[in-house]
């Protein structure tokens, strides 16, 4: 990221979706960090994608990318493979960080608080998502090749109807989506830390 990507930003976000130690490039750890633009645009500041080696040093990464930014308002995070990482992050940032784990309940987010975690319903949440980015809420790199991969993440899900009228967002098991995961979950921070969602 550049200083000239900071101008015009208040808030940051982040979402990280943690591979729990994937293999074949099928579940990989990505980190997005997300600036909140004057007029309410969600840029996207940074992102890594990791090439899936040591969830342990991915994580001192993960630490180290998230200390050049100074106005991080809400990490979210991965809860299914992450839960000891969104732990360990909890030990720098605190309550910033919180926990989304996906769910197929009725609404759209509810916050667990004996457990202490944002219950997120997958469906509505990537449904949101992808209508951001045709709405233009996103304010991406235009000059970065390595958004290819971003975008390839993004294109890699489709929906299906279940057998009981459900409709559900799934992809092939050979094409990873953590990127789309990882936006998901930082566009849920924006949500948090502008206080769309409530906590209580």
């Amino acid at each position: 990221f550049t200083a000239d990507s900071l101008q015009g930003i208040g808030r940051i976000a982040v979402g990280i979706d943690w591979s729990g130690g994937g293999v074949n490039q099928v579940s990989r750890t990505v980190v997005t960090v997300v600036g909140l633009t004057s007029v309410g645009k969600k840029r996207l500041l940074y992102y890594k994608i990791f090439p899936g080696a040591n969830p342990h040093d991915e994580f001192n990464e993960v630490l180290e990318i998230l200390s050049h930014f100074d106005r991080i308002s809400v990490i979210g995070c991965d809860m299914g493979e992450g839960h000891m990482y969104s732990d360990m992050l909890r030990k720098t940032y605190g309550h910033k960080v919180k926990k989304i784990s996906y769910s197929s309940a009725g609404y759209y987010a509810a916050w667990n608080s004996r457990d202490e975690f944002l219950s997120v319903n997958r469906t509505r949440a990537l449904d949101a998502l992808m209508m951001s980015f045709n709405t233009e809420e996103w304010e991406f790199p235009a000059d970065d090749p390595g958004m290819e991969f971003v975008f390839a993440d993004i294109l890699a899900e489709y929906t299906e109807i279940t057998k009981v009228g459900n409709k559900v967002w799934r992809h092939a098991p050979t094409k990873p989506d953590d990127s789309l995961h990882s936006l998901c979950f930082a566009r849920v921070a924006v949500q948090l830390a502008i206080g769309e969602l409530d906590l209580t």
